[in-house]
């Protein structure tokens, strides 16, 4: 399984690069790389600049397209993977690697793609998706469709409920992100608290 950090995106709510943006002394993206280590021997940074592969010790990847929003992301990570992904945004810092592994280890053999529900939607960036996506999602991407979700038609999805990941992640913790100031407040808080710490590097 090949992990996958998005970084692309303008960040225009944060007010500047996301990936970059530090908590507890370490940038985002190295929380978030030193979580997908735990499960995957191979990182990829779709997006973003080269320092931010440096960062995250991956390696970089251009989008596909530019501007075509995660699903760009996703077609351009399963082309350089050339393998089934992990997939994870680059500003969801308090990833647990319990859960990461939990979506790897439930996939049915016939699944093109693992995604939790969370209160009834679809997470499709923290999902596995298999090699068998490519072709699909690159056609949805030729039609215009730039969310990752409306390209799931036609393709196996397997949901994963929220009765079962949260026996691996009861807090929910993995889905905290980091869009505007204010979550950045709110997860500095946590830090704090002892709520939650980094993975070892």
């Amino acid at each position: 399984m090949v992990g996958v950090i998005l970084a692309g995106g303008q960040s225009s709510r944060m007010g500047q690069e996301k990936a970059r943006v530090q908590l507890a002394g370490r940038t985002l993206i190295e929380w978030v790389s030193a979580a997908l280590k735990t499960v995957c021997s191979q990182l990829l940074v779709v997006g973003g600049s080269a320092e931010l592969a440096d960062l995250a010790v991956a390696v970089p990847v251009a989008d596909a397209v530019g501007g075509a929003g995660p699903l760009d992301g996703l077609v351009a990570a399963l082309r350089a993977a050339q393998h089934d992904i992990l997939v994870v945004a680059c500003d969801m810092p308090f990833l647990q690697p319990v859960l990461l592994q939990g979506l790897i280890s439930s996939a049915a053999p016939q699944a093109d793609a693992v995604v939790p529900l969370k209160d009834g939607l679809y997470e499709p960036l923290v999902a596995v998706y298999r090699f068998s996506c490519l072709r699909h999602f690159e056609e949805a991407l030729s039609r215009g469709v730039y969310k990752v979700v409306e390209a799931y038609r036609g393709l196996c999805v397997q949901p994963v409920p929220e009765a079962c990941w949260r026996s691996w992640d009861p807090g929910g913790l993995s889905f905290f992100n980091i869009n505007r100031p204010s979550d950045l407040v709110r997860a500095e808080e946590l830090v704090a608290k002892g709520e939650v710490w980094p993975t070892r590097l």
